[in-house]
């Protein structure tokens, strides 16, 4: 019998011929029922039996599943090229959906390669290129990478949403660890603390004495004693420099002078001035100093900071620490009067072509201001 056979009788007995699908090609929905096999019982004349081998037939039994209801289809006669087809089917099915499923991933991953690609050059015409090449030939011709991100903010490559992203706080901790404070500087911190003095951070003062030594400064002028730890730390930096130190407090500066002593610094090197900044000032020498240091009262932070930078030679430096106020300067939602003109300084200097300017997140924030002009 031909694997492919037309019957007769398929819609209604009108004797329409309808020729059956070969079994691959029916959708794979059609699940297998069972297969039964059975005799056909061939009579011969008379209602007698023939005695030639009845003819086996495998009987297939489909059932449609769907959502609702369970459709039974018609039986269906078989041959065993049918079930040697089915079988077939069954396992190419089998074999080659893995097969599909691993290419189609790897079709997705090279869309997702160039969709990276296209984050970092929308216009992209070596794409056959790594992308550090396409990187370098870019800057070369002068061209701003564009960087995709993800939700986070994290430029792709950098980190997953699943990673963990150190916290700055852990750098900022470690990098003030880090630092060792001579045993004057560590004492006059104590008395600093039993004062209620803000003395500027270990990180800080180290900032300090690297700003003195790379100036090479032979004079120093401090806005703000305190006991003098900001004072250790810039002579440290440059211990034969002459330093002069005001401040409103008499009796910060007695300690001051008391630490400055046990540190080796002569009373010849260091000048301590009793009064308001605002008002000694003005007296002094325009030009003169190669660092300033401005740590006094927040208020009138703009004043103070106009003489410092009359005071200070071309070249030399100006230091401004706490100059992100206790955090607030980064903080939008922050406006009190000593936050705001903070943002001020910062943005007026950042664009003043008289100044180099850079602001360091040490300690509470180190404005550091490079006089180019007088």
């Amino acid at each position: 019998m031909p694997a492919h056979r037309e019957r007769d009788g398929g819609l209604g007995g009108l004797g329409v011929k309808r020729r059956r699908a070969p079994l691959f090609q029916q959708p794979l929905a059609l699940g297998v029922g069972r297969l039964a096999l059975r005799r056909d019982d061939c009579g011969g004349p008379g209602g007698a039996r023939s005695t030639r081998p009845r003819r086996g037939r495998l009987v297939l039994e489909q059932r449609l599943t769907d959502d609702a209801t369970r459709v039974v289809l018609a039986r269906v006669e078989l041959l065993p090229v049918d079930v040697v087809v089915v079988g077939a089917h069954l396992f190419a099915h089998a074999f080659f959906r893995p097969i599909g499923e691993v290419a189609k991933a790897a079709d997705e991953s090279r869309e997702l390669r160039g969709q990276r690609r296209q984050a970092f050059w929308p216009d992209d015409d070596d794409s056959d290129q790594p992308d550090e090449q396409q990187l370098l030939k870019r800057q070369a011709e002068g061209h701003e990478p564009r960087i995709a991100r993800k939700p986070g903010g994290f430029p792709l490559g950098w980190a997953t949403e699943e990673a963990d992203v150190p916290s700055k706080d852990l750098s900022w901790k470690y990098i003030e660890q880090s630092v060792v404070e001579p045993d004057a500087i560590a004492a006059a911190r104590v008395t600093a603390d039993e004062l209620g003095t803000d003395p500027v951070s270990p990180a800080t003062g180290a900032q300090l004495a690297l700003m003195t030594a790379a100036a090479g400064a032979k004079t120093i002028i401090e806005i703000g004693t305190g006991v003098g730890v900001s004072g250790l730390w810039m002579l440290k930096g440059a211990p034969d420099a002459h330093l002069t130190s005001i401040d409103i407090e008499a009796d910060h500066q007695q300690a001051a002078r008391r630490f400055f002593s046990d540190a080796g610094h002569p009373a010849s090197r260091v000048r301590l001035i009793t009064g308001a900044a605002t008002e000694v000032l003005p007296r002094m020498n325009e030009s003169s100093y190669d660092v300033v240091l401005v740590d006094a009262e927040p208020k009138g932070l703009i004043d103070l900071l106009e003489h410092a930078i009359r005071l200070v030679r071309v070249g030399g430096v100006v230091l401004v620490p706490h100059a992100l106020w206790r955090d607030t300067v980064a903080d939008p939602a922050k406006r009190e009067s000593v936050t705001t003109d903070r943002r001020g300084i910062i943005a007026e200097l950042s664009q003043s072509p008289a100044v180099h300017v850079a602001l360091s997140p040490v300690g509470d924030g180190l404005l550091q201001i490079v006089k180019r002009s007088a």
